[in-house]
């Protein structure tokens, strides 16, 4: 996806970015008590750049490409269904933060190491 698609579905859903040092930081949402959290499910790549800043949850359930300069600096859950799979931990609407992924280190918190992964091009393919 472009940088320029992926404004377009971020103006479509109401969140907000903004273009700094080369990098589009997007923030959360505008709808009251949602301001926090972004809901980008039917999202399947993302352009190169993105830095995710917002307080809350990220959902990017259907997401299968991660390029390696993406930060996660989200506050929330990160949910990834797509690309770590379903696996044994489900939440009670089925879904799949990827915090409670099987493959984690003890003592590593877990957005460093998705963001070490992202950076080494494990899910840039």
């Amino acid at each position: 996806m472009t940088r320029e698609a992926f404004k377009q579905v971020l103006d479509l859903y109401g969140y907000s970015y903004k273009e700094e040092g080369g990098r589009l930081l997007v923030g959360g949402g505008m709808v009251k008590g949602e301001k926090d959290h972004i809901w980008l499910n039917s999202t399947v790549d993302l352009p190169s750049g993105v830095s995710f800043v917002n307080d809350g949850n990220l959902w990017l359930a259907s997401l299968r490409r991660i390029p390696s300069d993406v930060v996660f600096a989200n506050k929330g859950a990160i949910q990834l269904r797509d690309l770590v799979g379903p696996g044994p931990f489900r939440t009670t609407n089925g879904t799949f933060p990827f915090m409670e992924w099987k493959g984690h280190i003890r003592g590593i918190n877990s957005t460093l190491l998705l963001n070490k992964m992202i950076a080494d091009g494990l899910f840039d393919r």
